[in-house]
Parts: C-alpha cells; sequence; structure tokens
C-alpha cells in the first residue's frame, strides 16, 4: 500500500488532498518530496527536502501518524536559520499556534 493510500486509509481523502496541494506547490522549486526508507509504521514520513546548492537536507515531513515533523538539523544549514536566534523565534512562532508546541531545546535535532 502506497505512502498516500495509508493517509487516505487512516486520515480521509482531505489530509491527502492537502499533502498533494504542498507538493505541487514545490515542485520546480529548489525543493523536492522523499519518501522515508527506514520507517515502515505510523511514523512513516513524506519528507520534503531541499537541494539547495547541492546541499540536500531534511525541511519537514508529513508523517501517517497526522503530526507534521520539522528537522532543526536540516534547517540550520541555511539562512536565515544558521542563526540560533532565528530557530528560537521560529519556534515561538510556531508555538504561538493552537495544538503546536515544540520545545526550545529542540532547536539542534528534529
Amino acid at each position: 500500500m502506497s505512502w498516500f493510500a495509508k493517509l487516505e486509509a487512516t486520515h480521509g481523502v482531505d489530509k491527502v488532498n492537502t499533502v498533494k496541494r504542498f507538493e505541487e506547490l514545490v515542485t520546480g522549486k529548489p525543493l523536492y518530496f522523499h519518501y522515508s526508507s527506514q520507517r515502515k509504521d505510523e511514523t512513516a514520513t513524506l519528507w520534503v527536502r531541499s537541494d539547495a546548492k547541492n546541499n540536500s537536507s531534511k525541511i519537514f515531513g508529513f508523517r501517517l501518524d497526522d503530526n507534521v515533523e520539522l528537522s532543526f538539523v536540516g534547517l540550520k544549514k541555511f539562512p536565515p536559520f544558521n542563526e540560533e536566534s532565528m530557530r528560537h523565534e521560529f519556534i515561538k512562532r510556531l508555538n504561538q499556534i493552537s495544538d503546536i508546541a515544540i520545545n526550545a531545546e529542540s532547536i539542534d535535532s528534529k
């Protein structure tokens, strides 16, 4: 069963359409989608990766368990997030969104 089929089976067609719409938006940019090769369970992830300046890095991923995973390790390779203060500001702004709670210590991890 494909990643999208699993997502639809667990969360419905609206979630699939959201991810596919995002995929359309990044097509042709220095971004691309990549499926996790290690994860085969509910944490299986469709990653958005950056290929800017041949520096491929995970940015964030859509997970089958209906979560989004940020990779601060990947983000910190690119301005302005290469500055710790900007990663802190990003977390602060994300945490203003309801249902989001990111630990500030995670700026150097996923």
